[in-house]
């Protein structure tokens, strides 16, 4: 029987969640899109399960992460579920049996968004400027692209990176090329979020936040409380912490009008920037329902160097209203670029003739 580690592991509050529950190391793999945060992790290194060991403090710790905070803690049978973990860690010793029991403790909990990933993976993806799969060279976070059909565009892409002097960096090039973009000076903006799977929210919603209407963009509701999201004077903000913290410079002038493109690519934090328009009266949203990643993780840092992404919090629109499964577009098209000027053109048209003496 283990001793209790003389370092317990904190308790999930509120004001943790929105530094731990960004989204971030987003990767696409097995076939679906998933996101951890390395915001506020936990330095697990030092804490020990308080039940029969598996034979892996990886394992172990997860099943104690797993049973203490994960959203669905409450689903999985953990007598039977550590009973398999230890059994696939004897079957194959090291990372591989490391590996299968850690995902199965995940798969547990059926919230289709928790996921680990090894040292070696880690290192994979966080290194250089290409992506591990095809070889090309990742998008920058954000592009001012052409106008369609007169109206402003901008790409905003996934972003894998932490800590914070990366941030900042990433969310004044966000910024810049929202500004950008704006350069043509029309009454609307094209977001393209279509091939965004995710990766560190933060200097994406910062870099936006003069686009959300001041006040509540989305709350993070968890076991340990809800944490709101909140624009002030332009700025992202949790209480009083401002994230990221880093001042940008102003926007010439806010769009009256915003399209969303998205598509089944938009994941994770790509789906939690749409998310924050959804019920804004100016925006509108174009394209194929996202990915469907829609719920908060936690990141975690084992003793072998991999990552945990626990999840941990489901998300609320600006309304209240929880967010289960994929974002579903305002109107669906299979040519949103098309339809998103359209709508434009009718709007700012009809703003233009209003305001006419």
């Amino acid at each position: 029987m283990s001793r209790r580690s003389s370092h317990p592991i904190p308790r999930v509050t509120p004001q943790a969640i929105v530094r731990a529950c960004a989204i971030a190391l987003a990767l696409v793999f097995a076939g679906g899109a998933s996101a951890a945060t390395p915001h506020d992790d936990v330095d697990a290194s030092n804490n020990a399960s308080t039940k029969v060991s598996t034979g892996d403090a990886n394992v172990d710790l997860t099943l104690e992460l797993a049973q203490e905070r994960a959203l669905n803690a409450d689903r999985p049978d953990w007598p039977a579920v550590r009973a398999r973990a230890a059994d696939l860690v004897r079957a194959e010793p090291g990372e591989a049996g490391r590996a299968a029991a850690i995902r199965y403790v995940l798969a547990s909990l059926g919230d289709g968004h928790s996921f680990y990933l090894s040292a070696g993976q880690l290192a994979a993806n966080l290194g250089g400027a290409r992506d591990e799969g095809d070889g090309k060279e990742r998008a920058p976070i954000a592009q001012a692209l052409a106008p369609s059909a007169g109206f402003a565009r901008l790409s905003l892409n996934g972003w894998v990176g932490d800590g914070e002097a990366a941030v900042a960096q990433a969310a004044r090039q966000v910024r810049q090329a929202l500004i950008e973009s704006l350069g043509e000076g029309r009454c609307g903006l094209i977001l393209d979020l279509s091939a965004n799977g995710g990766g560190n929210m933060w200097p994406m919603m910062g870099g936006l936040a003069p686009l959300y209407d001041e006040g509540l963009v989305e709350v993070y509701d968890g076991r340990g409380g809800r944490t709101e999201l909140n624009v002030r004077n332009g700025a992202l903000h949790s209480g009083r912490l401002r994230l990221p913290n880093v001042d940008l410079p102003p926007l010439p002038a806010r769009p009256q009008r915003i399209a969303l493109i998205l598509g089944p690519q938009t994941a994770s934090s790509g789906e939690v920037v749409a998310l924050g328009f959804k019920g804004q009266r100016n925006a509108r949203s174009f394209g194929a329902a996202t990915a469907g990643a829609t719920s908060a993780n936690q990141g975690v840092h084992l003793p072998s160097g991999g990552v945990l992404a626990l999840t941990i919090a489901r998300l609320l629109d600006r309304d209240g209203v929880a967010q289960q499964g994929p974002l579903l577009p305002d109107e669906r098209s299979e040519r949103p670029f098309e339809a998103a000027a359209q709508w434009l053109q009718e709007q700012c048209d009809g703003a233009a003739e209003t305001s006419a003496p």
